[in-house]
């Protein structure tokens, strides 16, 4: 035991304070070295945690946080594979490995995106794949859409192109006025119904 109302200074070249338990429990030291501070298990000769002369910490095992983690500046910087997870059973994990990005979300209900404006970027940030709009609710896709199991629509559509070579527009001015009287088309082409020929 020591009792002290001062300091205590230990001076030398890599001046240590060693921790020994007196039971079967690990033992530690505190040490400087080179600049650096580390608190090391003797026991396992492994460092626990080390504060480095630039002011970076390197921290070997998992570090628990009860009261959250603040970063005010700089990165979060993982390697592949390395995961970001989040809930009690680490349900939503976001991650890069060496085949691409992932936001993986295993848990119970659906992954919601919530905002009133979305875009998916291109990889160099210079072109909108797809983007989503609130309140009009509008929808814009650069590049094909390809459906395989066909297309339900509720509303109107508003086609500026063509459609399998067909000018719509145009072909709307075309026939939209068009009506039927006594079997025959406004236009004077006659219109073949049943039981009759052209």
């Amino acid at each position: 035991k020591l009792t002290t109302t001062d300091n205590i200074t230990i001076t030398s070249t890599a001046p240590k304070i060693f921790l020994v338990d007196s039971d079967t429990n690990d033992d530690f030291s505190i040490n400087g070295d080179g600049g650096s501070f580390r608190i090391k298990s003797e026991t396992d000769s492994a460092n626990r945690f080390v504060v480095n002369s630039d002011g970076h910490v390197d921290i070997p095992g998992n570090l628990d946080c009860g009261a959250g983690v603040d970063v005010t500046g700089g990165n979060i910087t993982l390697p592949d594979a390395g995961e970001i997870r989040l809930g009690d059973s680490g349900d939503l994990q976001i991650y890069h490995n060496s085949t691409g990005s992932y936001v993986n979300d295993t848990g119970t209900g659906p992954l919601r995106l919530v905002s009133d404006s979305l875009e998916i970027r291109n990889a160099a940030n210079n072109g909108t794949l797809l983007s989503v709009s609130s309140p009009t609710g509008n929808t814009s896709i650069s590049g094909n859409l390809d459906v395989a199991s066909g297309v339900d629509v509720t509303g109107n559509i508003t086609v500026s192109g063509t459609v399998d070579g067909v000018d719509v527009a145009a072909l709307n001015t075309t026939v939209g006025n068009l009506g039927i009287a006594g079997g025959a088309i406004a236009s004077g082409t006659t219109a073949v119904t049943q039981g009759q020929s052209a």
